[in-house]
């Protein structure tokens, strides 16, 4: 008896089981929404069970893609309903974002099916989402930025492209009546006017598709060297109300590479360029002070299939006044394929009262095939800042009259003073200096407002015994109370009892000083001396530098064939608490005549502090950490070593 009841309700929930899982699906009713593309529409499906007194536990809703015309909106998602009772239908809710298709309904069916018994219990129902008639398009560039850019030098033309795609419901033809613009945008002072012209306009652009056209910009011969940006409008051409807009930004420069942005002969774009140019310092928009040097440096990338020889040149440039301020050009270096290399340049930016903190300056640079400009070249650019330093005084138009002359004669030395700093200057001190000639002259103090010049001039005689050689004039002017002081150099010829500075035995060289091979750390400066013989016999000579404001420098003696050339260097460390500009007098003598002479300039920097020789600024933030934490463990095990080994009083 128990195992008859034990069967019989095993055999009940069976039975009840099997009951439930023939419950009936229904789909009720499916709403047809429609919208714009661009927006959402919401589908609404209502499920019911047709079958009394049972639940359905799981109902899996499904959707086919909606087609029409052969387009399609893609299958959307639909969420499953769980416990569907009899008694209450439930409503299930799915989105659909309106595709930028060809308009009209677009139909597509509805399935309802129990779970684990999708083929026996389920539903389907037909349903349709239309797209309704709508124009639109939407505009963009290839710019990484917002806006489009094209750049290029007078009288050449330009082109780039940009992207229209058709956003809407209906197919147009784009024509040159689609582009509006002010032309008054993109004309100068003087009424150049740099024209625009739009082509590649496909004659059918169907909803969802995208026109490429491609931008002509015609630059004038003449026109100002300036940034022209204008609002380009693009029109539907099936309703001109609906528009999209970009900025177009045309950038008017000198000539940088002489056939624009080439590979191999052929114009290209500046990404497309086998040369590739990256610009690692300085970043854009830095800020740099009369007299600084800007220290380039550039990752040139060679993306051709063979090496090729790469010459990088750079140049600033003032766009205001269409003049180039400095350039620098470096040595040929061969690039294997696919790989790339350094190049370091230095440009010095010129003291100047003509450089105007407001103009805009850019630093532009170039990378071309040595020898082959015309066929490889590619070509970057960035903005930097010119400020002036509150106080600023240099010496310019040094003119020594007349420069050659005989012992007791009169000369009179006239040059400019000017104040090419942010403030006025009182109390400047004029000076002439020559400690060979025994002239040491001072004006009396003067003022000089901000942009202000102002004439000097000095008059004196050379000695009646002085020796015939060439002599550095020091023209100097002291400002900002004594603690700065700017100084140019021109030399005087002295002729005496016949004799000319060089002599025709035994006693002639000459003395070449590349500046740029001076090797400078901080105040120290190793400068290389490159002497020659050119006496025509075996002579001996005596090198001396006279720099009141650096550590004595022993002389240094050598003998030289001739024809012999040889290398010397000499080191000039600063005294403590020396700065601003000072000046070095570098005398080669032999038989007691001075048979060569250079004159030199540096600028000192300010007093620094014992940590300074650590360079810590070029040092990273952790680095610093380490540095002066090894410093404090030092002195904590001395003082534990003083506790250990030294009697206790």
């Amino acid at each position: 008896m128990r195992r008859f009841a034990f069967l019989s309700i095993i055999f009940t929930l069976i039975l009840v089981s099997f009951v439930s899982a023939v419950g009936d699906v229904n789909i009720a009713s499916v709403n047809s929404p429609s919208g714009n593309p661009g927006s959402t529409a919401q589908v609404n499906v209502v499920v019911e069970n047709a079958v009394a007194g049972l639940d359905i536990p799981t109902v899996v809703l499904t959707s086919s893609d909606l087609t029409f015309s052969g387009n399609t909106i893609l299958a959307p998602d639909v969420s499953d309903i769980s416990n569907l009772a009899n008694s209450t239908p439930q409503t299930v809710s799915f989105s659909i974002t309106i595709p930028s298709s060809l308009a009209g309904p677009y139909s597509g069916i509805i399935t309802a099916a129990e779970s684990g018994n999708e083929a026996a219990n389920n539903h389907t129902f037909p349903y349709s989402v239309t797209i309704n008639s709508f124009n639109a398009l939407d505009v963009t560039s290839h710019s990484e930025t917002d806006s489009l850019i094209v750049t290029g030098e007078e009288d050449s033309i330009r082109t780039a492209t940009f992207n229209v795609k058709n956003t809407g419901s209906n197919t147009f033809t784009l024509t040159s009546g689609s582009f509006n613009f002010t032309s008054n945008d993109f004309t100068d002072n003087d009424g150049e006017n740099i024209t625009l012209s739009f082509s590649n306009l496909d004659s059918s652009v169907t909803p969802g598709a995208t026109d490429t056209v491609t931008l002509t910009v015609n630059i004038p011969n003449r026109i100002d060297l300036d940034n022209y940006d204008g609002i380009i409008t693009v029109q539907n051409p099936n309703d001109n109300t609906k528009t999209d807009t970009f900025l177009l930004d045309i950038r008017i420069q000198p000539e940088v590479c002489s056939d624009g942005i080439v590979r191999d002969g052929d114009q290209t774009s500046s990404s497309q360029a086998w040369l590739q140019i990256d610009i690692n310092d300085p970043d854009d928009g830095d800020e740099y002070n009369l007299g600084d040097t800007i220290s380039l440096d550039v990752t040139i990338g060679n993306e051709n299939d063979d090496p090729i020889d790469v010459v990088v040149e750079a140049f600033l440039y003032d766009m205001d006044d269409n003049d180039e301020i400095v350039s620098v050009e470096s040595d040929s270096l061969e690039i294997d394929e696919d790989d790339e290399d350094d190049f370091d340049l230095d440009l010095i930016i010129p003291r100047d009262s003509s450089l105007d903190e407001d103009h805009e300056y850019v630093l532009f640079v170039k990378a071309y095939e040595d020898g082959d400009e015309d066929e490889n070249c590619n070509e970057d650019s960035i903005e930097i800042d010119i400020e002036k330093e509150d106080d600023d005084v240099i010496v310019d138009n040094v003119l020594v009259n007349p420069n050659t002359v005989s012992c007791g004669e009169t000369v009179e030395v006239v040059f400019d003073v000017e104040n090419i700093g942010a403030r006025d200057q009182n109390d400047i001190i004029a000076q002439l200096r020559s400690s060979e000639l025994n002239v040491d002259m001072d004006s009396n103090e003067f003022d000089l407002d901000r942009d202000d010049d102002v004439e000097k001039r000095f008059t004196f005689s050379v000695p009646t015994n002085a020796r015939a050689g060439t002599y550095s004039l020091e023209v100097i002017a002291e400002f900002d109370d004594g603690d700065k002081r700017y100084s140019e150099f021109s030399d005087l010829v002295v002729e005496c009892g016949g004799q000319t500075e060089t002599p025709t035995t035994g006693s002639s060289a000459s003395l070449d000083i590349n500046e740029q091979d001076i090797v400078i750390s901080g105040n120290s400066f190793s400068i290389p001396l490159k002497i020659t013989n050119n006496a025509g016999e075996r002579s001996t000579y005596t090198v001396e530098v006279d720099a009141d404001w650096a550590n004595p420098v022993s002389p240094r003696t050598l003998t030289l064939n001739d024809g012999q050339t040889s290398t010397i260097f000499v080191l000039l460390e600063a005294k403590e608490g020396e700065a601003g500009r000072r000046s070095a007098v570098i005398n080669v003598e032999s038989n007691n005549d001075v048979v060569a002479s250079r004159s030199l300039a540096f600028d000192l920097e300010g007093e620094s502090s014992w940590l300074d020789s650590f360079n810590l600024g070029s040092l990273s933030d952790s680095t610093v950490f380490w540095i002066i934490a090894d410093i404090v463990a030092i002195i904590a095990v001395l003082y534990i070593l003083k506790l250990i080994f030294l009697p206790k009083k």
